[in-house]
């Protein structure tokens, strides 16, 4: 890949002073295919990754110091881990009171335990939107 240097200069470490060097691309012609080769496995490894009818939008940028590519997807899961909370005779959560940080009263859910105090977790199968689970 051909590249030009920028009108900036490197600040801090042994390239200090020395200028900054961005992809010169003037038209599709000017990509090398081993770079485009590079970004189409990448975004057929993603699009896997994440299911192609979760796959929102993916652009590959040239016009920064290093060409990247943004991918955007739904995070679309298969089945969640929820939490089970300790419930009272009628079904009903049960609740402590605790300080919070900033010195006020605060009630929080009691998370069930098993026999060795590990927390209890449910799994539900469904079509979940759910980013910390992905």
């Amino acid at each position: 890949m051909n590249f030009k240097a920028s009108d900036r200069t490197h600040q801090v470490g042994k390239d200090k002073g020395k200028p900054i060097y961005i992809p010169d691309i003037k038209s599709n012609d000017d990509i090398p295919e081993k770079v485009k080769d590079f970004f189409q496995d990448s975004y057929n490894f993603l699009e896997k990754l994440v299911g192609k009818e979760n796959v929102i939008y993916a652009e590959v940028h040239y016009d920064e110091d290093t060409p990247h590519m943004h991918f955007y997807f739904i995070p679309i899961v298969n089945e969640v881990k929820r939490k089970v909370f300790e419930t009272d005779s009628n079904g009903n959560i049960i609740y402590r009171e605790c300080i919070a940080k900033k010195g006020n009263k605060k009630m929080y859910p009691i998370q069930k335990k098993d026999e060795n105090g590990k927390n209890i977790f449910k799994t539900e199968k469904g079509k979940f939107l759910n980013c910390d689970q992905f």
